[in-house]
């Protein structure tokens, strides 16, 4: 009579994985997903910043030329 080896076998091994790779799965889409959204705000923060420096160069020049002929 043989009996069998203590612990989880090959096949429950398998069972646990396969179960875990479904669970990962939507995971992985959301991350996926989120990092898509993120990439956008940030492509977005480019065009304020270009414009926020052209006013502060133009507000620069303004009051520079301001002074100058004052």
């Amino acid at each position: 009579m043989s009996t069998a080896p203590p612990g989880p076998t090959l096949v429950d091994v398998y069972v646990k994985l396969v179960q875990v790779e479904g669970k990962l799965d939507p995971v992985i889409r959301q991350v996926s997903d989120h990092e898509a959204r993120l990439r956008k705000l940030e492509g977005a923060r480019w065009p304020q910043r270009s414009i926020m420096g052209l006013c502060t160069v133009g507000t620069l020049l303004a009051t520079t030329a301001a002074l100058w002929w004052h």
